[in-house]
């Protein structure tokens, strides 16, 4: 493991650098202030943010990234800061008075993984270096009628011998079109009504069953309709598509997948609304996905799932809590599906010596078993289309047949600078069946006896070195356990620092 600890301070060393370095440039570059810094951390809304009579952290958008930029770029709403003057050039630009304009929004992101004993495997090291440069235009036409349109362009380096992560065209594309969707919206009395149609990404669910994908250089998205209804106290939505697939070759040669889709029912009520430190919403959710050839343990084939249940999230004051649970039934090549997921996540908020930081714990389950069997009933739960990186960049596991444990911290040590932490003790449910990565079953960890998989130690480096540029750096490092190492697998780890610029 001394190549670990080699990368380890280079990491160290690089964030202490740009640290010190940023802090020089302080009479140069503009910085973000203490309050951009901090502000969605303490509930408070993005200027930026869609408007919306339901509480915009529930409202079934993205997530914000930053005080003013959003995980999908198209739901920024310049508008506001433009009429008081604030908004930074190219931001809601009038074409036609205030009725007609147009904002234009790039993102480009710089990222490197350095893999030792990659996918759990001896002596599998290599490096990959990864950019993503991301263009939009955002058109819109009054308060009711809006076009977007989003290219991509994706490039990924290797240097070693992967082998079981693969370039697929999501990391090396010469040009996506990646969203091209129309959207009318209008508001009575309250009452907000919308619809979208066309290519558009999709992040109205936990993103333990459906994500954009940040992981990738460029994003999952889907061709299909979305309508919403939305008050002040619940919203409703539903959604249906098909995915888009992403292929090598010419610029602009993505199809549409028509042996998968999703179907979604999506819903949120507003339990406690009581200002940003008093908030609990109850979100059910009910998903029917098809898959001509999805692979499920052994086998690949048709697969067709409806999964259903409901979260319970929010704040109380300094307490947070995300708490859900989804059965999921169906059939998998014919044979029938009966498996379930659940997250438990609180938290609490202190301030330690002046510091900021959250102190809690995490529970995650998902169930398996019966996978290898050729007949009978299968218990093996189908993630949908989670970011193969929720539990780190490393994506060595995913909600399949998994029991974690993980207490969790995290530290704003400046007003731009953060760091999470946590470890997850790691357990297979079913000893039947095998331990998962996002895309295949760990070989040979089915014919193995024990539970316990191992732990792994996550780390991220946060620091906001202006209000457009970012700088993230993560470290996985897992030490196997009985089941893994019985398979034959190794301790692995993985660095990654991740330069991001956005406008």
């Amino acid at each position: 493991m001394r190549r670990f600890y080699l990368h380890l301070c280079a990491c160290v060393a690089l964030t202490a650098l740009t640290h010190s370095g940023a802090a020089l440039a302080q009479t140069e570059v503009a910085q973000p202030s203490p309050i951009q810094a901090d502000v969605l951390e303490r509930g408070a809304v993005s200027p930026t943010a869609p408007n919306d009579p339901y509480p915009i952290e529930a409202a079934g958008w993205s997530k914000p990234r930053s005080f003013q930029f959003f995980d999908s770029r198209w739901e920024e709403d310049w508008s506001k800061l433009q009429k008081e003057g604030k908004a930074p050039p190219l931001k809601a630009m009038p074409l036609l008075g205030d009725e007609v304009t147009l904002t234009l929004s790039a993102e480009d992101r710089l990222r490197a993984h350095f893999y030792g004993n990659g996918q759990l495997t001896d002596k599998n090291n290599y490096t990959e270096l990864q950019n993503r440069t991301i263009v939009g235009a955002d058109l819109h036409i009054t308060d009711h009628f809006r076009l977007y349109t989003e290219l991509g362009h994706a490039d990924l380096s290797e240097n070693g011998h992967p082998d079981v992560q693969s370039v697929s065209a999501k990391q090396d594309n010469s040009l996506s079109l990646q969203q091209m969707f129309g959207e009318f919206r209008e508001e009575y009395k309250g009452v907000l009504v919308g619809a979208m149609i066309g290519r558009q990404e999709y992040t109205d669910a936990p993103e333990q069953l459906i994500s954009a994908g940040n992981g990738p250089n460029l994003h999952q998205t889907w061709n299909g309709y979305r309508f919403y209804i939305h008050t002040d106290r619940f919203r409703l939505g539903y959604f249906t598509a098909y995915p888009t697939d992403q292929n090598f070759g010419k610029a602009f040669n993505q199809t549409i997948s028509h042996e998968e889709y999703i179907r979604s029912v999506t819903g949120s009520a507003a339990l406690v609304s009581m200002g940003n430190r008093y908030n609990i919403f109850l979100d059910p959710l009910y998903i029917e996905s098809f898959n001509k050839n999805l692979a499920a343990g052994p086998t690949t084939g048709e697969d067709h799932r409806f999964t259903y249940g409901s979260r319970l999230w929010g704040r109380i004051d300094r307490l947070t809590f995300d708490w859900m649970a989804y059965k999921q039934t169906g059939f998998h090549i014919g044979r029938e599906v009966d498996a379930w997921m659940a997250s438990l996540t609180q938290n609490v908020k202190v301030s330690p010596l002046g510091f900021p930081s959250t102190f809690g714990f995490r529970l995650d389950g998902a169930s398996g078993g019966d996978a290898f069997n050729k007949t009978g009933t299968t218990h093996l739960f189908d993630p949908i289309y989670t970011d193969k990186g929720i539990f780190g960049e490393a994506e060595l596991f995913s909600y399949q047949n998994i029991f974690i444990i993980a207490p969790t911290a995290s530290v704003r040590l400046t007003p731009k600078f953060r760091i999470n932490a946590e470890y997850d003790f790691i357990w297979r449910m079913a000893a039947n069946d095998a331990f998962y990565t996002p895309t295949k079953a760990y070989t040979g960890t089915q014919n193995v006896a024990g539970k316990y998989a191992g732990g792994m130690v996550r780390i991220n480096n946060y620091y906001d070195l202006t209000s457009n540029i970012f700088l993230r750096l993560e470290l996985d490092q897992m030490s196997v356990g009985t089941v893994l190492r019985r398979a034959h697998f190794s301790d692995a780890y993985v660095v990654m620092p991740d330069l991001t610029f956005r406008y």
